[in-house]
């Protein structure tokens, strides 16, 4: 009920009367919960003569890595390093390393610079280790394990301004899109980093290390550019992001991708709102479209670790009049859109799931289960927006594969200011004309 609708009524006694009657009815006993928010989620039934995702075309699509560290635990996974103080034990890594390559040893190196890096500032001797050891990992080997072998982005974080306190390292070390770190708080470095360091080896193409104010990659975000063989520094992280860090993605680019979309200017606002003005639901501003990046169904998202999605989030109005209530509940209507590249280079795209959040009041449950059927007889619309921006953007295909930047590609930002679409052309080189004999080409497989 707005404002003027209150004021008209409360001029009417008779009609204060039966509000407060139908309230007094409708309150649950005393001591109950009335306060919590009510929220659900559907999973989206395939199409008829729809095809999901096979395992190997979800694996390689947002193909990521999320390292669990050992930190202080070190010592029980290699026992060689077990009492070693933490630059012993750094050190022991490195020449294990130098000695034969092995991926278990770059990840122990990178956990021991870590563990070396919680102490403080290092000393001149430790500077030196930490330096070898990101210069170690910079380089390619030669070696044929997977991911030794592979190209490096890495991204420091600070304590304090101008590289002070304590720090914390990662690597986008394998072949991967993308190097998660979802909670900085899994390394004890919440909300505390104020300058930046960020670099790639020399075999890179480039990237991104992102900062994100909230756990899950959610809230402001500041981007910083990786140059190929070089270290970029930053001295102080600024204002926006000071001590409020609590994720980083490390984010690879590839020689054949596409400039940026953003995904909203392809959302037909007003259909949108078209389908959610249903029986006392009005919209309460545009659709916001953003992302979710592998969700662990926590409050109310998919529990889909291996997705990144498309993630529409539509705000509305509810007036529960018809329910005999006299309060507009603010609500949440919610969609979630699965993109992929197929094996054949098309891509591919389904809604796959849908939910509604409603805040907390007395009849949040009823309004949210009344919402949850009034979106189910949308979905067909809905999946009907993604065919239509699939069609188009396969226009300039084929693809070799696709990944997503929050916001709206800038320096800094808020993720829900939108999400922008990567996609990755395939990598084809040139044959060289050769006198005969012919031998066949091998085949180039696009760069992952």
């Amino acid at each position: 009920m707005k404002k003027q609708q209150l004021e008209k009524l409360f001029t009417d006694r008779k009609a204060v009367e039966k509000m407060f009657r139908t309230m007094k009815a409708k309150m649950p006993s005393a001591g109950k919960q009335v306060s919590q928010p009510a929220s659900a989620i559907e999973i989206v039934a395939p199409r008829t003569g729809k095809i999901r995702p096979e395992p190997e075309e979800m694996g390689k699509h947002f193909s990521n890595y999320k390292q669990d560290y050992l930190l202080n635990s070190i010592g029980k996974a290699v026992p060689e390093v077990s009492g070693k103080n933490p630059l012993a034990a750094l050190e022991f890594f490195i020449k294990r390393y130098k000695k034969k390559p092995s991926n278990g040893d770059y990840l122990f190196i990178e956990d021991a610079v870590n563990r070396l890096l919680m102490r403080g500032k290092p000393d001149p001797r430790s500077k030196k280790a930490v330096t070898e050891a990101v210069k170690l990992m910079s380089v390619k080997t030669g070696t044929k394990f997977k991911g030794v072998n592979a190209d490096m982005l890495y991204c420091f974080l600070y304590q304090h301004k101008n590289f002070g306190g304590q720090a914390r390292y990662f690597t986008q070390w394998d072949s991967g899109i993308y190097k998660q770190v979802p909670s900085l708080g899994d390394v004890s470095f919440n909300d505390a980093a104020s300058s930046v360091s960020v670099g790639g080896s020399s075999f890179e193409i480039g990237g991104k290390a992102v900062v994100f104010q909230n756990n899950r990659y959610q809230g402001r975000y500041v981007s910083y550019d990786i140059t190929p063989g070089a270290e970029t520094d930053i001295n102080y992280i600024g204002d926006f992001m000071n001590d409020r860090a609590s994720s980083v993605l490390l984010i690879r680019k590839f020689r054949n991708e596409l400039s940026p979309v953003l995904a909203g200017n392809y959302i037909p606002i007003d259909t949108i709102k078209k389908l959610v003005s249903k029986d006392g639901s009005s919209p309460r501003g545009n659709p916001i479209v953003t992302w979710d990046m592998w969700p662990d169904g926590k409050d109310s998202h998919p529990n889909e670790p291996g997705k990144a999605y498309v993630y529409m989030k539509v705000p509305i109005e509810v007036d529960p009049s018809s329910e005999g209530w006299y309060i507009d509940y603010d609500a949440e209507i919610r969609f979630w859109i699965y993109l992929y590249v197929d094996g054949a280079g098309k891509l591919q795209g389904y809604l796959d799931y849908y939910g509604v959040w409603v805040e907390g009041g007395v009849i949040s449950g009823k309004i949210m289960n009344k919402l949850m059927n009034q979106v189910a007889g949308s979905l067909g619309q809905i999946s009907s927006l993604v065919d239509e921006f699939v069609a188009l953007a396969n226009l300039a295909g084929p693809f070799a594969n696709i990944y997503f930047l929050p916001g709206a590609n800038n320096q800094q930002g808020n993720t829900d200011d939108g999400i922008s679409i990567v996609l990755i052309k395939p990598l084809v080189r040139p044959i060289k004309k050769i006198p005969y004999p012919i031998e066949r080409p091998k085949p180039v497989w696009p760069i992952f």
